[in-house]
Order: structure tokens, then sequence, then C-alpha cells
């Protein structure tokens, strides 16, 4: 019986020790003007919270994620997006269509010295699809230099056309 009881303690022990991951709340590693723009929405119930790792630059991303796509009377529901912290603002990468006030990050004149090709092949090592979310967002801004914009679209053949890109 002594046996069976030690037994009972060391797996219980063993069974605590490797449940214990983390922080409970994924957005508890984030930094402050993350987590307020995720909190602001508390509808999204964030599951997990994702840092892209981009040494040298002042660009953040994170990858979160809200568990398996599920299908709604509205329209899709992502199971994944990315969130940019660049310039003091934060927001959601691009995506195909948004919303006229929506919350995504819209690149602006001060911020193409932070948005650089050695970032965006950084980027394409780390993350393909942050690397094409971020390529398409760059892409379609008109705060990027012509020339950047047709480089992205020349060395990125799966982007979107321009035609897809959203309306200011």
């Amino acid at each position: 019986m002594r046996n069976a009881l030690g037994i009972v303690v060391l797996l219980v022990s063993v069974l605590s020790t490797a449940c214990d991951i983390g922080p409970t709340n994924p957005l508890e590693s984030l930094p402050g003007d993350v987590r307020s723009f995720l909190q602001a929405d508390p509808t999204l119930g964030v599951r997990k919270s994702t840092p892209i790792e981009l040494t040298g630059t002042d660009v953040s991303m994170y990858r979160i994620s809200y568990g398996e796509p599920l299908d709604c009377p509205s329209g899709c529901f992502y199971a994944e997006a990315l969130v940019v912290r660049a310039g003091g603002r934060v927001g959601w990468a691009t995506y195909l269509n948004p919303a006229p006030n929506s919350r995504v990050f819209r690149v602006q004149p001060q911020d193409t010295s932070s948005f650089t090709p050695a970032l965006l092949t950084a980027l394409r090592r780390k993350d393909v699809s942050a690397h094409s979310a971020i390529a398409f967002m760059l892409a379609c801004s008109p705060n990027m230099a012509d020339a950047f914009r047709e480089r992205i679209r020349l060395e990125t053949p799966t982007l979107a056309p321009p035609s897809y890109c959203p309306k200011a």
C-alpha cells in the first residue's frame, strides 16, 4: 500500500510539473500596447501569442492564434492573425478588403526606414506566411517608394495583384 501511495504521489508530481507550461493568459508576455490592442476586442478569444523574433529592427510582429477555424453566418473566421508593431503604432497586418475603419496597420511615410529589403529577407527565413502578409501590406502602401513596391512584387511572384490592394 505504501508503494502504491508513493507511486501516486510521484505521478501527481510529474504530471503537475509537465502541465506547468507558463502563463495561463496568452497575452501576459506581450508588450503593453500590443496587449491593449488585442484586449480592445474581447470577442477574439486569443488562445496563443507567438512573437516573431526580428533582430536589428524596430518592427515587431506577433502571430495570434484563436483555435480552429470556424464558419459563421457573417462570414469566415480566421484561426490566426498577424499583429504588426512599428513607429509607436499597433495594427493587424493587411488582409484582403479590410473595413474602412478597421484597425489594420497602415504604413506611414515615417515607417519607410523600418520596412526594408533586409527585414523582408529575414522575415522570409523566419516565417513565410508572415512574410507574405507584410509583403502584401508594403506592396499596397502608397507611402512606400514605387521602386520598392515593384521590387517586392518581383521577388514575391505569388503576391496578390495590385487590384487586390485595399482602397484607402
